[in-house]
């Protein structure tokens, strides 16, 4: 009884249960089945058909004797059709003994049942044989019957078996298999969550714990490959690489987020549209060596060349290093491009390449800056010698001969202005201040751009209504203004449009200006403090806003076909900030430009540097002492010599470094300065100096050149030198200098 017990209480064989039970229902089906048959065989076919037949036969045999016997053979013939024709018999054969056969016709020899020969007597005489084939037909419906009811049995029970399967299975096995099936699919997609629970039967706990383990495995594989996922995607889309994968037509099929950016698109679905030729490439590309080299990467080779791409929604162009790949992904060949935006190395590439040319122009400009500035020695120092000479001295035409002496010293000032300008280009140059009325400078510059500049370009100039004065570097204000002039005439004249029409209007005005709380708090670097605001407003093009941020950078420039170096505005911007100024820019594209320059307001008439010492010649008081000059120059030498005997000084000349270090050494007791030229051949002026000094470490040496003071001139101040004179100079300046060292 515990072992019966325990079989239906525990777990059990699901399908050893289905099984007997199917056994039992198909064993009483065959039971009933066979009872009915064998009743109906007994009933039908052996008491029936057997005695019947044969009971039937003997009647016939008697009737047919007794004609004959009566030796009547067709009343024989007539009784045997009348059976025939009542359908008792399907056919009959009578023999005579004398006669032989009287009659035979069998309407169907293939009876199932078989023939019954009887002997025909008559009171006990022998009158021949009769052979009786009766009619199978209620054989058959029998068996048709018997058929019927076999297959109504097998149709009761199958509908009573399936019946009852059909509830064994949808009690028993219908609510675990669903349950699995709910959770293959929760698996398949992708909830790996939820456990299930073991059942009674043996068979679904193997299947659920079998589901529930690749349940697990799958989440696992599945948790690692979107790891694996996740991270590949990460360094696919976040490498600087911009990535594009092609069929073999050229159709882009995928492409990374650093493609989406480098070539200005918002989505994959955008990119996919766009054609690598007609989309992605510019129309200066060949396109004949484009087929050739993708047919080599088709056949296998590796491919990396410079390519200049195409932004396909601004049409924005920008140099690219590609490099072409073929490869398999998911079983289909096609080709991977890695893309380089490498237009930033060309920038550079062609930036250094033009700091080449220009450190070699530098280098240029300085040797014939510094060989022009000893010419115009031989001309600004006579110049001042003769205005020197001849202020206090009446004689006809005296004023036609002062204008022509100040036409001739502007015009060597702005030389020397020329000169300083093309030494800025290779080396900074000192700051040379002064006292500057701004509304003469820029008077005289616009006078002198009008004469340069387009003639379609009209300048109205609005000074301020009293001097404005700063305290600043003329030559390098000069430049300023001269650069922003010459930009805003590019901007109204070739930089427009071809069909555009050339000309326009130039503003340029002078305000004072104080700064209010807001403009320091943008502008940190001004102070509170007066200001001379120039404005310089114009009519031109305009600069976009990608462009205003870089204006002011070294080499950059918006001007086309090399008609801009973009050091310009560097320079312009470096010059206002050496003035404790401030310079800003507002424009929008198409509607013009305005500069703005702040310079601090010099509000009395001190000066970092004190003008001429010697206006006439009741300042010029007779100076006594030698000077020995050392200098290459044949004119600085002759120069020199003259404006120092005028003001009454002994003078030595030499014109190379080795007789004039000779001659110091003979005489530097009797010597009382050296002005010693800086470059000279066989030897630089440090060298001279370090020679002097050792014949004499109280040597006075006033130091000149073209140059001006550079990394070249200053450290030999460190070194002793008293003081250093830039050519050109006059003789005021000359004579100042001196009076400063030998007075030290």
């Amino acid at each position: 009884m515990k072992t019966i017990s325990n079989f239906f209480k525990g777990e059990r064989k699901l399908f050893s249960d289905t099984f007997l039970w199917f056994i039992t229902m198909s064993i009483i089906s065959t039971i009933i089945i066979g009872i009915l048959f064998y009743i109906y065989t007994t009933f039908s076919m052996v008491s029936n058909f057997n005695s019947k037949t044969r009971k039937k036969a003997y009647e016939i045999s008697e009737i047919l004797s007794g004609s004959m016997y009566n030796v009547d053979n067709e009343g024989v013939i007539k009784n045997a059709k009348i059976y025939l024709l009542s359908g008792s018999l399907s056919g009959i054969e009578i023999h005579s003994s004398t006669e032989g056969l009287i009659i035979k016709e069998i309407n169907n020899e293939n009876s199932l049942i078989e023939p019954i020969t009887v002997d025909l007597t008559y009171n006990n005489i022998f009158l021949g044989t009769s052979k009786f084939w009766f009619d199978d037909a209620e054989i058959k419906n029998a068996q048709k019957m018997l058929i019927m009811f076999i297959v109504l049995t097998i149709i009761i029970s199958l509908i009573v078996n399936g019946a009852f399967i059909y509830f064994a299975v949808y009690f028993l096995l219908k609510p675990p298999l669903e349950t699995i099936q709910s959770k293959i699919e929760e698996v398949a997609g992708g909830a790996y969550e939820n456990i299930l629970t073991d059942t009674k039967y043996e068979e679904f706990n193997r299947i659920i714990r079998s589901v529930n383990n690749l349940s697990s495995v799958i989440s696992s594989n599945t948790k690692k490959l979107q790891l694996s996922e996740k991270k590949y995607s990460e360094i696919f889309n976040n490498i600087y690489v911009a990535v594009m994968i092609h069929d073999l037509d050229g159709n882009v099929i995928d492409v990374n987020e650093t493609m989406l950016k480098m070539f200005g698109l918002e989505n994959k679905k955008e990119a996919l549209r766009y054609s690598i030729i007609k989309d992605y490439s510019d129309t200066k590309n060949p396109l004949d060596k484009v087929r050739i080299t993708w047919e080599e990467v088709i056949a296998g080779k590796e491919k990396d060349f410079e390519w200049t791409a195409r932004r396909p929604v601004t049409g924005e162009i920008f140099d690219t290093y590609v490099s072409l790949k073929k490869f398999v992904l998911d079983e289909t060949p096609c080709i991977l491009a890695n893309i380089i935006d490498i237009t930033e190395r060309k920038n550079a590439e062609e930036k250094l390449i033009h700091a080449q040319k220009m450190e070699a122009l530098g280098t240029l400009s300085g040797g014939l800056a510094h060989d022009f500035n000893n010419t115009l020695v031989g001309i600004t120092a006579p110049l001042s010698l003769m205005e020197f000479n001849f202020r206090d001295t009446d004689f006809p035409n005296k004023n036609k001969f002062n204008e022509y002496l100040s036409i001739m010293k502007k015009s060597a000032d702005r030389a020397a202005g020329i000169i300083n300008q093309l030494l800025s280009i290779a080396k900074k140059q000192e700051f040379n201040s002064s006292k500057i009325n701004l509304n003469e400078l820029l008077n005289d510059l616009i006078k002198f751009s009008e004469s340069t500049i387009d003639k379609s370009i009209e300048i109205i100039f609005k000074p301020y209504n009293e001097p404005a004065f700063i305290n600043g570097d003329s030559n390098q204000i000069e430049q300023v203004i001269l650069n922003l002039i010459v930009n805003s005439s590019h901007s109204m004249t070739f930089m427009r449009d071809k069909n555009e029409k050339w000309g326009g209007l130039l503003e340029i005005k002078i305000e004072r200006f104080k700064p209010d709380d807001f403009f320091l708090k943008i502008n940190p670097n001004m102070k509170k403090s007066e200001y001379w605001h120039i404005g310089i407003k114009d009519s031109g093009i305009g600069i976009s806003k990608e462009n205003i941020q870089k204006i002011f950078n070294p080499f950059f420039t918006t001007k086309t076909n090399g008609k801009g170096t973009g050091l310009g505005l560097s320079m312009v911007y470096n010059i206002i900030n050496q003035h404790n100024g401030h310079i800003n820019v507002y424009s929008e594209h198409g509607s013009g430009t305005i500069f703005n320059i702040y310079l601090p307001v010099l509000k009395d008439n001190h000066v970092d540097k004190a003008g001429p010492a010697y206006t006439n010649k009741k300042n010029a008081i007779r100076k006594e002492g030698t000077i020995m000059v050392i200098d290459d120059e044949e004119d600085v030498r002759k120069t020199v010599r003259i404006m120092l005997e005028t003001c009454g000084y002994k003078t030595y000349i030499s014109d190379d470094s080795r007789s004039g270090v000779a001659f110091f050494k003979n005489n530097y007791k009797n010597i009382d300065a050296v002005i010693l030229d800086f470059s000279m051949p066989g030897s630089t002026g440090r060298e001279v100096f370090l020679e002097l000094i050792k014949i004499d470490p109280d040597v006075k040496v006033l130091l000149s050149s073209g140059f001006g003071l550079d990394e070249r001139t200053t450290p030999l101040l460190d070194l002793g030198i008293k003081d250093f004179l830039k050519k050109p100079y006059t003789f005021e300046q000359l004579i100042e200098t001196l009076d400063r060292i030998l007075l030290r």
